[in-house]
C-alpha cells in the first residue's frame, strides 16, 4: 500500500487519510475519492490530499479484520460486523473467558498492523459483553500479513467462553463457642448471591462443630439434597494441610487436598475433589463480598473447569486484589499509640429542626455544636486526638466563626445538600496520610464527652478491631471510629447515608467501647433539644453533665469489653 501526499487531480480510487473542510463540506477519513470528489476539493482550492491507496495483492480494512475475525472467534464468541476495520468480540453465554496467552501474542507478533487485544483468561463474561478487540490499524494489509494471522490462530478460535453449568452446593458453617449468628448468617447470605451469579443453587446448609469427624458427618447428611459443590466456611482459618477442613475433605474420599493458592486475600483456601463432587475450603475473606481467591477458583469449578495445581499456582498473576479491610497491612511493633483525627460533621441541612440546629442557643448561650467541639477539642489537648477536621456547609460563614475558638481545621462541603456521606467524603479527603483512623462525631450530640472518646480511642486496634462503636447500657452510639482501611469505602457512599452503613459488612471486626449516656443523645428536633435540655437541667451532678475541665480518670476495667459479647450482639 502506497501512503503520503498526493496532486488532487490524481486522487480518483485514493482512500483520504485525515478529515479536511473544503468548500464548506466536510470529507471524512477513509472516504474512498471518486472523479467528482477530485473535481470538488480542486475548486475548492484544495490541490493535495494525504491519502492510501492499494496495491496488487493489499486487503482493505473491513474485509482484513472479517477474514481473522472469523479465525478468533470460537466457541459461544460473537464476532461483530467490521466497521473502520475494528472487529469487536462478544460473549453468547455467561462463563468465563478461555484463550492462551501465547496465540495473542503470536498474532501481534505477526504483524503491527494487525492488533488483537482480550480480557484476561479466565475473566467472567456476561452474555453480551466485551471480551476483545481486533484492529487493521493501516487502510489495508497484504495478504500475506493475514496468512501469518490466520496461520497463528488456534483451530478452534483463539477466544472462547467455558459457560456455567447450573449445580448444586450444599454450605458447612463450623461453629465456636462465642460465633456470632450474624456472622453466619451473613455468610448464607453472601454465599448464595455469590453461586446465584455462577448460575448455581445453595440447596442446603449445615452447621456443625469445628472438627473433621463433625464436617464429614455434616457433608454426607447433605447428600440428599446431590450437591455437587461442598463449600466449608470453617469458624477458624485453615492453616495446615493437616487442620479440620483438609483433613475432613480426605475423610470424605478426595485423593489429595491442595491447601493455599498466590491471592491475596484468599491465600487460606483448600482445593479438593471427591467422585464428581469439588470441595472448597473457604478462606475467611469470603464473609465478604468483595473478590477474593474464592471467586477464581469458583468460577472454574463452576464452568466444569475444575482448576489443577498448576491453575491454581498460575492466578497469582493478577492475584493481588485491592487493599480491604478484611486484609490489614502487615505493621511493625508499635512503639508509639495510633494516630487518630477525628471528623466532626456539621455541614447538615437540619430538615426535621428547621432552623440550623447546630447554631440553637444550648447552655450558658452558647450553640448546640460548642457541645460535641469542646469535648473534641479536650479529647485534642489530652493527646487522645491528633486533630480535628470541622465539615461545614449549611450557613457556613457564621459556623466559621462560631467554631474560631477552637484549634479545628475547617472544610467546607458545598454538596451539603446531598446528605451525610458527601460531608464525610469531604472531612476524610481531608484526614492526614499518616493517621490510622478517622473517629466519626457528630455535631448535634452536646452530651459526648472527652471521656467517651478515650474509651472509643482505647478500643481500637488496627489488626483485628479497627471499627470501634461506644455503648451505654447495651444501646450503640455515637462518635464512631473506623481504621484506615475503611477510608475507600467511605469515599463510595452517596446520598444520606453515614458510617454505620459499612459495619454490616464487617462484624468480625466491630468492637464495642463502654462510654457514657451521651453518646445516645442527638438533637434532631426541638423537642429532643427540650427534653435533653430539661433532663441535664434536672440531673445535675449526675453522669449528664458535661465533661468539666478537670481530667476524670477512666476506669480501665470499663474500657474492656468481652471478645465474645463483641462478636455476639445485634448490629443496629
Amino acid at each position: 500500500m502506497k501512503f503520503g501526499p498526493i496532486s488532487t487531480a490524481e486522487s480518483c480510487g485514493a482512500i483520504l487519510a485525515h478529515s479536511l473542510r473544503a468548500g464548506g463540506v466536510k470529507w471524512k477519513k477513509g472516504r474512498v475519492l471518486s472523479e467528482q470528489d477530485a473535481r470538488e476539493l480542486a475548486a475548492a482550492g484544495v490541490s493535495e490530499v494525504v491519502a492510501a491507496r492499494m496495491e496488487s495483492g493489499d486487503v482493505g480494512e473491513d474485509a482484513a479484520a472479517e477474514r481473522v475475525g472469523k479465525k478468533i472467534a470460537g466457541l459461544n464468541v460473537r464476532a461483530a460486523k467490521p466497521l473502520a476495520g475494528r472487529v469487536n468480540f462478544f460473549a453468547e453465554v455467561d462463563g468465563i473467558l478461555q484463550f492462551h496467552p501465547d496465540t495473542v501474542a503470536a498474532m501481534n507478533r505477526a504483524s503491527s498492523e494487525v492488533a488483537l487485544a482480550a480480557l484476561s483468561p479466565d475473566s467472567r463474561a456476561r452474555t453480551g459483553a466485551l471480551i476483545g478487540t481486533l484492529k487493521i490499524i493501516p487502510f489495508a494489509v497484504a495478504d500475506s500479513v493475514l496468512q501469518k494471522c490466520e496461520a497463528a490462530a488456534d483451530v478452534n478460535g483463539v477466544l472462547s467462553v467455558a459457560p456455567f453449568i447450573p449445580r448444586r452446593a450444599v454450605l458447612i458453617q463450623t461453629v465456636l463457642p462465642g460465633m456470632s449468628d450474624h456472622v453466619l448468617e451473613k455468610t448464607h447470605r453472601i454465599t448464595r448471591t455469590r453461586l446465584a451469579e455462577l448460575r448455581c443453587e445453595l440447596a442446603g446448609e449445615k452447621r456443625c462443630a469445628h472438627r473433621a469427624d463433625a464436617i464429614v458427618a455434616a457433608m454426607r447428611e447433605s447428600r440428599d439434597a446431590r450437591p455437587r459443590l461442598y463449600l466449608i466456611a470453617g469458624a477458624s482459618a485453615i492453616c495446615d494441610a493437616r487442620d479440620e477442613i483438609p483433613a475432613a475433605a480426605m475423610l470424605f474420599g478426595a485423593d489429595k487436598v491442595r491447601v493455599g493458592m498466590p491471592a491475596d486475600p484468599g491465600n487460606l483456601l483448600a482445593f479438593a475433589r471427591a467422585g464428581d463432587a469439588d470441595i472448597v475450603g473457604m478462606p475467611g475473606c469470603a464473609r465478604s463480598p468483595k473478590w477474593n481467591g474464592l471467586d477464581l477458583v469458583l468460577a472454574r469449578v463452576c464452568a466444569e473447569l475444575p482448576p489443577s495445581d498448576d491453575d491454581i499456582a498460575a492466578m497469582g498473576v493478577g492475584g493481588l486484589f485491592s487493599e480491604i479491610a478484611e486484609r490489614p497491612a502487615p505493621r511493625a511493633p508499635r512503639s508509639m499509640p495510633p494516630k487518630i483525627c477525628a471528623v466532626l460533621l456539621a455541614a447538615g441541612a437540619s430538615r426535621r429542626m428547621g432552623e440550623n440546629k447546630l447554631l440553637t442557643k444550648w447552655r450558658d448561650n452558647a450553640p448546640l455544636i460548642h457541645g460535641a467541639a469542646r469535648a473534641l477539642a479536650l479529647a485534642k489537648e489530652r493527646g487522645t486526638i491528633a486533630e480535628v477536621i470541622a465539615v461545614i456547609g449549611r450557613d457556613a460563614e457564621k459556623m466559621r466563626e462560631v467554631l474560631r475558638e477552637f484549634d479545628f481545621r475547617v472544610a467546607e462541603n458545598p454538596d451539603y445538600r446531598e446528605g451525610m456521606s458527601s460531608s464525610l467524603r469531604a472531612g476524610v479527603a481531608r484526614i492526614p496520610a499518616d493517621a490510622d483512623a478517622a473517629l466519626i462525631a457528630l455535631g448535634d450530640m452536646p452530651l459526648i464527652t472527652a471521656d467517651d472518646i478515650a474509651a472509643v480511642a482505647a478500643a481500637f486496634s488496627p489488626d483485628g478491631g479497627d471499627i470501634v462503636i461506644p455503648v451505654f447500657n447495651g444501646k450503640r452510639g455515637n462518635p464512631v471510629l473506623l481504621g484506615r482501611t475503611h477510608f475507600p469505602a467511605l469515599a463510595e457512599l452517596r446520598g444520606d447515608r453515614g458510617a454505620r452503613e459499612l459495619f454490616p459488612e464487617h462484624p468480625e471486626r466491630v468492637r464495642e467501647a463502654a462510654a457514657g449516656p451521651g453518646v445516645l443523645a442527638d438533637v434532631d428536633t426541638p423537642e429532643a433539644l427540650a427534653q435533653i435540655a430539661a433532663e441535664t437541667e434536672s440531673e445535675s451532678g449526675s453522669e449528664l453533665e458535661l465533661e468539666s475541665e478537670s481530667d476524670s480518670k477512666l476506669n480501665s476495667d470499663s474500657n474492656k469489653t468481652n471478645p465474645d459479647s463483641q462478636l455476639n450482639s445485634e448490629l443496629q
